[in-house]
Parts: structure tokens; sequence; C-alpha cells
């Protein structure tokens, strides 16, 4: 993670700390590896996330509101072209992107990461 999120060690390990402050996230023992903790987004944590992604959408949709349907699909073929121009490796892949909308992308796949594979 500290990877991707450009952080040190110790920063990721106090972003994650706060996230668990404010029970955003719970930190739990790995069951296949007593070296590592698997982090578990809470119901609150969710609840953030949706208040996120609804924002977002909420501004991208000004945007795209003023498009027709033939505008709006040669947009997202601009963007997804642009966006897998910008690295050719996995881990600045991964670094383009924040804060997915799992639920479009997941389904066609990260036109980045696609891009890369």
């Amino acid at each position: 993670m500290s990877k991707v999120l450009g952080l040190t060690h110790s920063g990721a390990v106090r972003l994650i700390n706060t996230l668990e402050k404010e029970e955003l996230v719970k930190r739990r023992k790995s069951v296949k590896d007593a070296r590592s903790v698997v982090l578990y987004v809470t119901d609150k944590g969710s609840q953030r996330v949706k208040r996120v992604l609804n924002s977002r959408e909420t501004a991208t949709s000004k945007i795209l509101n003023s498009f027709n349907d033939e505008q709006k699909q040669s947009f997202l073929s601009l963007i997804e072209l642009a966006l897998s121009s910008l690295t050719s490796e996995q881990i600045k892949a991964r670094k383009i992107c924040k804060l997915c909308n799992e639920g479009v992308c997941r389904k066609r796949g990260c036109p980045v990461e696609n891009a890369i594979k």
C-alpha cells in the first residue's frame, strides 16, 4: 500500500492508525500469515466511500450532462486513451487512479492497468 500511495512505511502506518481511530477501517491478524495484518472497511468507512463517490458523481455529471450520447462515448474513449498512455508499470498504474468506482471500472477493468497487461 505504501508504494501505491507514495508513502513511507511509517507514513502508511500513521494513515492506517488515523483511519482506525476514525472507525473507518479495522485491523485483524491474517489467518494465512501471522506476520500480516488485514484491513477491513467498517460500515462507517463504507458510508464515507459512498459519500465521496456520490460527490464525485455529482461533479462529473454536471460536465457530462452537457454532452449527447455520441460525445460522451468519444470523451470516454479519449480519457481512456490518455490514461492508458501515462505509464507502462503496474505500480505506477495503481497510483494514477485514486478512488476508482469499482462498480464501473472493474466490469471492464481499469483502462490504465489494462494498457500495461
